[in-house]
């Protein structure tokens, strides 16, 4: 195990877990109210770097919220091949390599990328924390509020351009929990979704994506939907940014949108759903192309603000 302290944050922490080329990392950007809180992500390439970004942005979605709550984020690089037990066995040793952080409370566990409940009940029970049912009948679906947060900057962004949805057009990155939600409430206001990706592909429609026949695709074979639906299907999800539309939706990895990448894009809003999508040289670029760009930690800030709410409600 290697913890290690980085330049200018108050807490940085990096694990090697026992499994070949798996690396975990802590860091917590602020310990307003005692400590941080954010996601723990997990898949192949996630960097120091990248937790860093998503700690920050936890700091300033909670600011932008006014919780009293320093931001933090947890990653995990992990080859995606490895079976579930492997897996299993590996969340249970980062559980119990960060239960001091865990168990005081200086940082606060949520879910993410790659880490649904399971996931996070396995990482608790290796730092020695049962897991707490929610008190009361105040159960919330983050991601439709998250979502509903999407919908309602972009809709703001457009009305102040003297536009509106319905006469809009959108790319999406991602048909999860959250995109699924977020397409379906611009396709009831009639906005025309012209293209949508995941990580198996990408599919374009100029006369605008069935919907539903999307979502049911979705339902029966995942993130490979976007190859059985009407349309134009490509391999490359990463050439969704450069199509023409009103809007891009980024959902996806940090750092997604850079300087280099600013002529490309054709959109002229960007309303993110993942957090830190531009780098900082790459927001500068994007206000002097004309592009109008929202920053994730208001976005995208509604499953936080209801899980504080459920928290208030609850008593926890």
């Amino acid at each position: 195990m290697d913890h290690g302290q980085m330049e200018n944050l108050p807490f940085c922490r990096s694990i090697t877990l026992d499994s070949p080329g798996t690396k975990a990392f802590v860091v917590i950007d602020s310990f307003l109210g005692g400590g941080g809180t954010g996601g723990i992500r997990m898949g192949e390439g996630v960097s120091q770097q990248e937790v860093t970004d998503l700690a920050h942005e936890m700091r300033l979605k909670f600011a932008w919220l006014n919780i009293p709550r320093g931001g933090a984020k947890e990653g995990i690089c992990i080859d995606e091949a490895l079976g579930e037990d492997d897996i299993a066995r590996l969340l249970a040793e980062f559980g119990n390599e960060i239960s001091d952080l865990l168990q005081s409370g200086k940082y606060v566990a949520g879910l993410d990328l790659g880490v649904g409940p399971a996931e996070l009940q396995q990482i608790m029970a290796g730092a020695g924390i049962k897991a707490i049912a929610p008190a009361g009948d105040v159960a919330i679906d983050s991601n439709y509020f998250t979502a509903l947060t999407v919908y309602s900057a972009l809709e703001a962004l457009l009305a102040a351009s003297g536009r509106n949805v319905g006469d809009s057009t959108f790319l999406l990155e991602g048909a999860g929990k959250v995109g699924g939600q977020l397409m379906a409430m611009l396709d009831e206001a009639g906005g025309r979704i012209v293209g949508v990706s995941t990580i198996r592909g990408m599919l374009i429609n100029p006369h605008g994506i069935d919907v539903q026949e999307l979502l049911d695709a979705r339902d029966h074979c995942g993130d490979a939907c976007v190859s059985r639906c009407s349309g134009e299907f490509s391999a490359s999800p990463e050439e969704l940014y450069w199509q023409a539309a009103d809007v891009l939706i980024p959902g996806a990895r940090t750092r997604s949108i850079r300087r280099k990448h600013i002529g490309r894009v054709k959109a002229r809003f960007i309303v993110p759903v993942a957090n830190a999508v531009a780098s900082v040289d790459a927001e500068q670029a994007l206000h002097d192309a004309g592009i109008r760009y929202l920053p994730g930690f208001v976005t995208n800030s509604g499953g936080i603000f209801a899980g504080t709410w459920r928290g208030w409600m609850s008593g926890q």
